[in-house]
């Protein structure tokens, strides 16, 4: 789930679950999500070991989505400045969330620059953007379209 293929599941995700706030509990309800096929493929194949394994999983991952919430919670009363990098991930909104409007950003960004240059510059201070994009399609076409358009660039400046 970590690599959610389509903006339309990401969507579905925010609807059905609004109380879904934090990069933590996106990640626990990806765990959860994964035990949860490993509990029904294990049904589904008469294997109950992995299933009994799965349930556990599941278990887990439920204890641990009321526990990453609380933390939340307590920290909302505390300053960003006086908590760690780390603390992030039970503050701000799941990344999955952002990345599909960012990348459409970095690719307008991206076809916007008209020069060589302008594109290494834009390139250097969009790293943190970048990484922002977690899913691999979308990161795959994000960085397909900059060496596209870096050849271009390089192409039209060679005939300059």
């Amino acid at each position: 789930m970590s690599g959610i293929p389509s903006n339309t599941i990401v969507d579905a995700i925010k609807a059905q679950m609004p109380g879904l706030k934090t990069q933590a509990q996106f990640d626990v309800l990806a765990s959860a999500f994964n035990a949860l096929l490993l509990t029904l493929n294990s049904i589904f194949e008469g294997k109950p070991d992995l299933k009994l394994q799965g349930n556990m999983a599941l278990d887990k991952a439920l204890d641990l989505a009321e526990q990453v919430t609380d933390l939340g919670e307590d920290l909302k009363d505390v300053p960003e400045s006086a908590t760690s990098r780390d603390a992030n991930q039970f503050r701000k909104p799941p990344a999955q969330f952002q990345e599909y409007e960012e990348q459409a950003r970095l690719l307008a960004e991206c076809e916007a620059c008209s020069t060589l240059e302008g594109l290494t510059v834009w390139y250097a201070h969009t790293k943190d953007r970048r990484d922002l994009i977690l899913n691999q399609d979308l990161r795959n076409k994000l960085i397909d379209t900059i060496r596209g358009h870096q050849l271009t660039l390089q192409a039209q400046e060679k005939k300059i």
